[in-house]
């Protein structure tokens, strides 16, 4: 698998600082582990057990976590970075599904249906995970009622959101799709005034289903009529007002 690893750090002899140090950075694991939605309302000390028999590893920006087709071995939560999950078709031509961001799990479908990997995971920032083997993961699905039940809860919602994104692709103009994400993704980062998204052109065309070029032409248009400064990869939201106006038309 593409990426170097790195275990957290091992028990052992460590000096006070350390010690806080250490304990400090358990906390931020176990914080984003209760963000995550398939540890929702786990208690503490079950949190902490589940975070004992993980993996942390640090993944590049361009790194590939796996690629479709590939065996199961793990799941994974987002530390921090960006992962996007990217399915490809027998005409070798890509739709971007998702975009996997801090506290945020990834690849736990393929253990439970018991396939291999559906789709390919990419880092596209520098990232830090979470990773448990498919066999621990499900330990801890037998063990944990409350998991399974988040798990099983997580995974309808994605399936409705995926209806629905299915219906936009079939009913909805490609500028209201794009307005609709620009929009979203931007001010899910938690900038209100004026909304960021860093992100490659090429990932958001794959993302709404359109073409680059189409992107491009669509993006050049509202950057003329000021409501968004884009560039290659990066795009400011300078008139949200305007460009929600876009997306509910």
């Amino acid at each position: 698998m593409a990426g170097g690893a790195s275990g957290r750090e091992s028990p052992g002899a460590r000096s006070p600082g350390s010690t806080r140090d250490t304990a400090g950075a358990e906390e931020v694991l176990l914080r984003t582990l209760h963000r995550c939605k398939l540890f929702a309302s786990v208690p503490i000390p079950v949190l902490r057990t589940i975070l004992a028999v993980a993996q942390e590893r640090g993944i590049a920006k361009r790194t590939t976590v796996f690629r479709q087709g590939d065996r199961v071995d793990s799941i994974y939560v987002i530390v921090h970075g960006k992962v996007k999950l990217l399915l490809t078709g027998p005409n070798g031509r890509g739709i971007i599904l998702t975009f996997v961001e801090p506290g945020e799990t990834f690849g736990y479908l393929a253990p439970m249906a018991g396939t291999a990997r559906a789709y390919t995971a990419q880092a596209i920032e520098d990232s830090r995970v979470l990773g448990w083997p498919a066999e621990t993961f499900e330990e801890i699905l037998r063990s944990s009622p409350v998991v399974a039940r988040n798990t099983l809860r997580f995974t309808a919602r994605q399936l409705q959101a995926d209806w629905s994104r299915l219906h936009d692709y079939a009913t909805e103009p490609v500028a209201h799709r794009l307005a609709r994400t620009v929009l979203r993704l931007a001010r899910a980062r938690g900038h209100r005034r004026a909304p960021a998204l860093a992100m490659m052109q090429q990932d958001l065309a794959e993302f709404i289903g359109t073409t680059p070029p189409t992107l491009s032409r669509i993006l050049g248009r509202w950057e003329a009529c000021g409501l968004v400064t884009a560039g290659r990869e990066r795009i400011v939201v300078t008139s949200p007002e305007g460009l929600a106006r876009i997306a509910e038309t």
